[in-house]
């Protein structure tokens, strides 16, 4: 927390009201985050807003469409904005914005080393985005977790970019959300992948494996 008051990171989560395993990470998340004065949200919607949030899409992408309203307060399709505004208020979206680092938090993800905190992390990194790489060999990143600083540009464009560029096939088709970035991220020139959505790409095999756990780096910028 800053000398405002600011926490320097905020959590968020979203999951439809009937997906029970969102309550418990939920609630183990936030004790972690109180722990470090962390900001923490849980959104939690019925299903009928889950689906007008998605627009016809998986849940999944419900992060992208939450991420997207955060940083400009609109999305592109328009249809989660009344949602948002609803289950989110002014006073905590303002909150979130403030922090600088917001951080999503997929819904059945729970913080387990809860003597580390969030900075120890972030804070030695210059990057706008961090995330974690894929634990199999189906996408280059995961997006389970995702750091985004608040006052990056790259970051407040890059949603509706996810939104509105990633192909359709991943709407409905694997791996949703998490492909479409590693779709996007390509077409911006931000890496190369071998593999997007467990499909194989023409990208080259780089001589240096991109996986840590085949041998490859395990910090990556």
């Amino acid at each position: 927390v800053d000398a405002e008051g600011r926490a320097s990171v905020y959590c968020v989560t979203l999951f439809n009201d009937d997906y029970d395993v969102g309550y418990l990470c939920a609630t183990t998340n936030d004790h972690y985050c109180r722990q470090h004065a962390y900001g923490f949200v849980a959104v939690v919607l019925p299903r009928k807003a889950m689906e007008k949030v998605c627009a016809g899409r998986h849940f999944a992408w419900a992060k992208v469409a939450l991420l997207e309203w955060l940083f400009k307060g609109v999305t592109a399709g328009g249809t989660a904005d009344e949602v948002f505004a609803s289950a989110i208020s002014a006073e905590t979206r303002d909150a979130i914005r403030a922090a600088r680092w917001v951080v999503w938090l997929d819904a059945d993800l729970m913080v387990i080393r809860h003597a580390t905190p969030l900075t120890d992390l972030l804070d030695h990194h210059p990057q706008d985005l961090v995330l974690g790489e894929d634990m199999a060999d189906l996408d280059w990143v995961n997006t389970g977790l995702v750091a985004c600083r608040t006052e990056s540009t790259f970051c407040q464009r890059l949603w509706s970019d996810v939104w509105i560029l990633a192909d359709h096939t991943f709407h409905q088709g694997e791996f949703w959300d998490q492909s479409a970035l590693c779709h996007v991220l390509s077409k911006q020139g931000e890496f190369n992948p071998t593999v997007i959505g467990g499909k194989r790409t023409t990208a080259p095999t780089p001589k240096d494996p991109w996986f840590s756990w085949c041998g490859g780096k395990k910090c990556r910028e």
